[in-house]
This record gives structure tokens, sequence and C-alpha cells, in this order.
């Protein structure tokens, strides 16, 4: 099957502040964005609460619209670490962002949508690329933007942030990620896509589709 791998797009942290808790941060709109940097925070500075999320979006439309994607990843490369080691500061997951389409900015950290796979924990060694591995929801997400002729577009959060808001971080901890501006191309965000043409096939006489669709180059159907 055909692997398209695509790290070249749209990307940055988007955030949230609060004066009173963590968990209003989080359900927050957005007041910060940076394109400069990937930026996953769960942040108490003791006066301020701040929830940080990494924004992606990636250019998925030079694959045909009659593809179908059989298995994907996210792959990620840590660039720094700050602060604690708690399942609530390192463990992360991938969510589709509802936007896809508009101008980066802070309003971008209020689109969540469903989560794309199970948690990675990102840990705090520098330089240690992590892979994000998308579950059938996720796949879901990503034929449908496909489909659609869309770019696909993400969030990466972290445990504190997706499971436990309620539960205010006691220090200034954060996971930075490289991003699409970096000098190294191999060390940017990277999508890969396994995908595959749908396929029909013919047994006594019955016509199976798979994936909803029929491909005619050239020709005529005769039932």
């Amino acid at each position: 099957m055909p692997t398209t791998q695509i790290n070249s797009g749209i990307d940055g942290l988007v955030r949230q502040d609060s004066g009173t808790s963590y968990a209003q941060a989080v359900g927050g709109s957005g007041n910060f964005n940076s394109s400069t940097t990937n930026n996953v925070a769960n942040v108490n500075t003791g006066t301020t609460f701040f929830c940080g999320r990494s924004y992606y979006r990636f250019d998925t439309t030079s694959i045909a619209t009659n593809q179908v994607a059989t298995a994907a990843f996210l792959i990620v490369q840590l660039e720094s670490a700050q602060g604690g080691t708690t399942d609530n500061t390192e463990k992360h997951k991938i969510f589709n962002s509802t936007d896809h389409s508009s101008t980066f900015g802070s309003a971008l950290f209020d689109t969540i949508g469903n989560a794309m796979g199970n948690a990675v924990d990102v840990g705090n060694t520098a330089n240690e690329f992590l892979s994000f591995e998308f579950d059938s929801t996720g796949l879901a997400y990503i034929n449908t933007q496909i489909a659609a002729g869309n770019q696909c577009a993400f969030l990466q959060r972290c445990q504190n942030d997706y499971q436990n808001p309620n539960t205010d971080p006691s220090a200034v901890s954060f996971r930075v990620f490289t991003d699409f501006e970096d000098a190294t191309s191999g060390d940017r965000p990277l999508l890969r896509i396994v995908h595959d043409t749908p396929s029909a096939n013919t047994d006594k006489g019955m016509l199976t589709i798979h994936s909803n669709t029929i491909i005619v180059s050239s020709g005529l159907i005769k039932f």
C-alpha cells in the first residue's frame, strides 16, 4: 500500500491562562498563541495557571479523494522539557481539531474534537521521537477529510488537560516539540498515512463494494 508522509503545514502553541484555577484555563477560549513553538503546558506559577496545547495542520490534499487510510501516525520530536514528570504532565493524547482552515490564532485552542488514539508518555528526553498511532476514530476522521479534499488538523494535550482539569498543577511544567519551521526537515512534525484505493470484487454474480465507492476510469458497468 502507498504511504504518504507530510511534514509541512501550520502549527504552534495555543494557550489559555487563568488567575483562578487550571480548570478555568482548560475551559477557556484561548487568549495567547505563538506560531514559532509547539508547547504543551501544565503550569501553575503561584499566581496564574496556564493550559497550553500544540496545534498541527497537515496539508493532506495531495492524497486523492478516492483513497482510504488504513493506518496513520503523527510523529513529533521532543525538543526540551521543564518541570514535573507526573503522568498529568507527560502523558499526551492527540485530538482532532474542528477547525482545519482558519488563520492560525488563539481561538484554535477551543476547537477540540475526538481523541485520535491512546495516550503516549512523552517523557523528558530531548531529541526523542514520539509516535501517536491513530485508532479507528482517528482513521475515520482522516478519511472524512481526505474524501472532502480537506486538510487534517490536530491538538496535542496533556493528561491534566484532557482527563484531570480539576486538579491544579503544582509547578511550572511543559514540554516543547519541534515545529514546521525547524531548519532540519527530518525533525519537523510528520503525519504518515498508509492508504489504498477502495476495492470491489465479484462472487457468484454479486458485486461487493468496499468503502462505499465505485471508481470507473473508462467504459461501462453492466449488471
